[in-house]
């Protein structure tokens, strides 16, 4: 004997696991485009640490931030280019180049830390950042910690050449700091960082470069650091957005400090300094005669009509077609409206016809 059972109830359940699985799968999607950071940047660090080693590494960010118009969403891209390179001193190295892109800001480089400290070894490795956002936001100069408790040893003075020389804590860069310390040659620390570099809080990046490296007997290290952030303001239709006057320059439609704006000259008038066009009369005609230009009126000889005027026809003229005969205007379509509507209602009323006929017909 067959048992009916009610399924109604699991088949709820399923349906509102679907449902919840569905809205998890909404919420990482959104979450993925929020700005989130992507893992730190980590390559080249304690390697090449034998003596006569050369390593070279280089790091490229581009970061993406657009935010929404009220300033509440925003959609974080970043690109990085990774170039790693290892060799002996003096020579060639193999270097591999990696290039990734992400829905997340990368907000930290660390490289070639601990690195190069056998004899003789050398370190060369550079970060370059652009931050672009749209948006709202304020921009400032990058903080700098470098070149501290570096070139000790021994060595002919100079042995660290930084520019510049910064001591701050939680930098934006931290580079070269307890470097070039196992004595060696002059000028064996050479490490910058580029002074238009500048730093925002809604791409708050960071940079942790050749620190402890190159340590060595005879060790060289040269590492750089780059950080370009620019905010550009969102363009609403039918705004013109504010021009950006370089310090130092007159913004358009202004006058310089000093020089005295030109006078206005009312319409109509010679502006000063400037002699008014001649001016010639016109030609007077003496009575009876026709003026240049002009056609005399045609005379009617004595004892004749003139002939009667025909009033211009306002008719439109319809062009002939090629055996002669006139056609019809073009057809513009609208006319076709009220068929239209009327072969839809005789459609609707067929499929309703047709729907009546199928329930009588099931119920028979």
């Amino acid at each position: 004997m067959n048992i009916a059972t009610n399924d109604t109830p699991q088949r709820m359940v399923k349906l509102v696991a679907v449902f919840f699985f569905a809205l998890a799968f909404v919420f990482a999607f959104m979450s993925s485009s929020t700005g989130a950071s992507a893992a730190p940047i980590n390559q080249c660090n304690g390697s090449d640490n034998v003596g006569g080693m050369n390593v070279e590494c280089q790091v490229t960010v581009v970061n993406n931030l657009v935010q929404s118009a009220d300033s509440t969403a925003s959609t974080a891209t970043s690109t990085v280019t990774i170039v790693e390179c290892h060799g002996a001193a003096n020579a060639e190295p193999t270097c591999t180049t990696t290039i990734t892109s992400a829905n997340e800001l990368a907000l930290t480089v660390d490289q070639c830390n601990s690195s190069g400290n056998g004899g003789g070894g050398t370190v060369t490795c550079t970060v370059e950042v652009t931050n672009n956002v749209t948006g709202t936001g304020d921009v400032a100069p990058a903080t700098v910690n470098q070149c501290n408790e570096s070139g000790q040893g021994g060595g002919t003075e100079p042995t660290i050449v930084c520019d510049p020389n910064g001591v701050t804590t939680n930098a934006t860069v931290d580079q070269c700091n307890g470097s070039g310390n196992g004595g060696g040659g002059t000028e064996r620390v050479q490490c910058t960082v580029d002074t238009a570099s500048t730093q925002t809080a809604l791409i708050p990046v960071k940079v942790l470069q050749c620190n402890g490296s190159g340590n060595g007997d005879g060790g060289y290290v040269t590492c750089s650091t780059s950080i370009r952030s620019t905010i550009t303001a969102i363009e609403v239709p039918g705004e013109t957005p504010p021009v950006v006057v370089p310090p130092g320059e007159t913004p358009p439609g202004e006058t310089p400090p000093g020089e005295t704006p030109p006078a206005e000259t009312p319409p109509g008038e010679t502006p000063p300094g400037e002699t008014p066009p001649a001016e010639t009369p016109p030609a007077e005609t003496p009575p009876g005669e026709t003026p240049p230009g002009e056609t005399p009126p045609a005379e009617t000889p004595p004892g004749e009509t003139p002939p009667a005027e025909t009033p211009p026809d306002d008719s439109q003229d319809v062009p002939p077609t090629e055996n002669g005969r006139n056609q019809s205007l073009a057809y513009t379509g609208s006319e076709s409206l009220p068929w239209a509507l009327g072969a839809g209602s005789f459609m609707l009323f067929g499929i309703v016809l047709l729907a009546v006929n199928r329930k009588y017909a099931a119920t028979r």
